[in-house]
């Protein structure tokens, strides 16, 4: 687990649910293709709306993650 106490108050993205604290630690970006394969697959059963939209967001974003 990657977690920390700060004490600070703040409400998470969903990068963040989904990611956390491992943006730079060792497999980080396998890490991060196995989370986009997994969401690619949720997408599949969402109606197109807003919900899909946010969705489609963190893929892109996950795959620009997994590149690096």
């Amino acid at each position: 687990m990657n977690a920390q106490y700060t004490g600070a108050a703040r409400e998470p993205d969903g990068l963040f649910c989904l990611t956390g604290l491992t943006n730079g630690q060792p497999g980080c970006s396998e890490y991060y293709a196995v989370q986009n394969e997994k969401l690619k697959k949720y997408r599949l059963g969402l109606p197109e709306g807003e919900e899909n939209e946010a969705v489609g967001k963190l893929i892109a974003e996950l795959e620009h993650l997994s590149k690096l």
